[in-house]
């Protein structure tokens, strides 16, 4: 699958994660934190939503990601709403619940296995925010 950073639904941040090689990951990781420099610019909470239905990365990249992210400090996440990780494998999205009981995760974090169900958070969090409701993106498959 290939990767995809995608932000035209603005300020939802969506993107694929999968078989992935470091410099791609490393052009994600730019682009994330183009975007949450651009959120604190514009005082504005981002919504990420991952798309982790395409793979696993190998163990390199996963370590290469892991180092990425402990090196990240808690005020490069105070504009995230929330994260929405979409995994539609029942077991992977245990395995990932499970981690974050270990590691809080520092961003209100939801592992859910359809995009409708990541919609539906995000929509929940603008009403329950009182914010307008975004449209819906085009990544967003129709309700069915």
């Amino acid at each position: 699958m290939p990767i995809v950073l995608d932000d035209s639904a603005w300020p939802i941040l969506h993107h694929t994660v999968g078989e992935h090689t470091r410099e791609q990951f490393d052009a994600f990781g730019d682009w994330y934190l183009a975007s949450l420099k651009r959120a604190r610019a514009t005082n504005v909470r981002v919504y990420v939503l991952s798309d982790a239905r395409g793979g696993i990365p190998d163990p390199d990249v996963r370590r290469h990601a892991a180092q990425w992210l402990a090196g990240l400090s808690e005020p490069q996440f105070e504009v995230c709403a929330l994260s929405i990780i979409v995994v539609d494998n029942p077991l992977i999205r245990g395995v990932i619940t499970a981690l974050n009981w270990f590691r809080r995760p520092s961003t209100p974090q939801f592992i859910v296995e359809s995009y409708e169900h990541g919609w539906q958070l995000i929509v929940d969090d603008h009403v329950r925010r009182a914010l307008p409701i975004p449209p819906r993106p085009r990544w967003v498959p129709t309700a069915s």
